[in-house]
């Protein structure tokens, strides 16, 4: 795997939503799925951005279900595209499997490692 989630999103993520969160990896998106995601009112409770003229997004966590879902996501190194892992526990799978589906046709490539 070429990328890789940091322990420290994940343990901010247990201490929301309890231990052991399922992880759902999933493609890269353009940009303008993360702005999607935050102006629809999802908190982003993390976040590295460099602020110069324009933010350049790094890395952010959003909270898309406070009791239940956090969606991480990871600029690409060479282009402007971010990886997308979704943390979930039961109560949360079903709405962001959801979300997935209906977020599908604008995926930009799917992971390399599939």
């Amino acid at each position: 795997m070429s990328e890789k989630l940091s322990d420290k999103v994940i343990s901010i993520v247990e201490e929301k939503i309890g231990e052991y969160p399922s992880m759902i990896q999933s493609g890269w998106y353009p940009l303008d799925v993360v702005m999607s995601l935050i102006d629809r009112g999802n908190k982003e409770i993390w976040y590295n951005h460099f602020i110069d003229k324009d933010v350049v997004r790094f890395e952010g966590l959003i909270q898309f279900s406070e009791n239940s879902t956090y969606i991480y996501y990871k600029k690409g190194s060479e282009t402007n595209t971010y990886w997308f892992v979704v943390l979930t526990n039961e109560v949360g799978r079903e709405g962001v499997m959801f979300y997935l589906n209906k977020i599908k046709n604008q995926k930009i490539k799917d992971l390399p490692w599939l």
